[in-house]
């Protein structure tokens, strides 16, 4: 797969962050509360002024880019809950040199991303009703 950096991704988006993506990011010197929003008991990347908080809107490039969200660096291999598989998200503008080996080589990781996801809003979830 190939990217053009043009950070057509970074627009209005959806990326969910583990815990391990919140801490990398704060050994930066940023503060939780500046880049996340908290939506359904998942945590988000926050959208400023229609894009990720960490995109320069000037030079359109990532300014965390080496220690970037886990499923930025998946993109745009991305997994469907609906579908229940990985896809690729049609909206990058590259997404058509994701090869099938490129699902196959990431899909599992993804998958076990998506699990540490959901294992970590359920523990908030329950530790909110304690």
């Amino acid at each position: 797969m190939q990217c053009k950096k043009c950070g057509q991704c970074c627009l209005n988006t959806e990326m969910m962050l583990s815990e391990d993506d919140i801490e990398r990011l704060e050994s930066l010197g940023y503060s939780r509360q500046e880049f996340t929003v908290e939506k359904r008991g998942f945590i988000f990347l926050r959208n400023i002024n229609g894009h990720c908080f960490f995109l320069n809107p000037a030079t359109m490039k990532c300014k965390v880019y080496d220690y970037r969200p886990t499923g930025c660096k998946f993109y745009p291999i991305i997994y469907s809950i609906r579908g229940g598989k990985c896809v690729v998200d049609e909206d990058c503008p590259m997404s058509h040199t994701v090869t099938k080996e490129d699902i196959e080589k990431n899909c599992k990781k993804i998958e076990n991303f998506v699990r540490k996801l959901i294992r970590e809003a359920e523990l908030k979830r329950r530790s909110l009703r304690s």
